[in-house]
């Protein structure tokens, strides 16, 4: 499993389908991708995966929507999802304001004590709120 995240195959069951005109990504050969995925995935987990309701990124137009505030994490699994969700949220016309912290998932949902608050997450706060202040 760890050399198929390490050459980016961990998503394959996706290869060939609309979503992968989502985030650009098509092989012409300059990546190292397995031809098909290694193990099966069961239709109800993809279909989770792939619902708007739980991944925006998998929506198939995002005209329309409201300005966004978008945070990402430098140590967060999930922080290229949130670049590839600003490209496409940008060629959409919406307007992104986004702030990247030198930090890991899930920092702002952690610091239930002082013990904890970093300075990431000082920033953080002040940052969302001259964010809502602007609206």
């Amino acid at each position: 499993m760890a050399s198929s995240f390490l050459t980016h195959n961990h998503s394959m069951h996706l290869r060939n389908t609309k979503y992968t005109s989502y985030i650009g990504v098509e092989d012409k050969g300059q990546h190292k991708a397995l031809k098909k995925p290694l193990a099966g995935i069961p239709k109800v987990v993809l279909d989770a995966l792939t619902d708007y309701r739980a991944s925006p990124l998998m929506a198939d137009n995002l005209k329309g929507l409201p300005k966004t505030l978008l945070i990402t994490c430098e140590f967060d699994v999930l922080k290229d999802d949130g670049l590839l969700y600003k490209s496409r949220l940008l060629d959409a016309a919406v307007k992104v304001t986004h702030f990247n912290y030198m930090t890991y998932h899930a920092f702002l949902a952690v610091q239930s004590s002082s013990l904890f608050v970093t300075e990431e997450f000082n920033q953080a706060v002040r940052d969302i709120v001259d964010y809502l202040k602007e609206l």
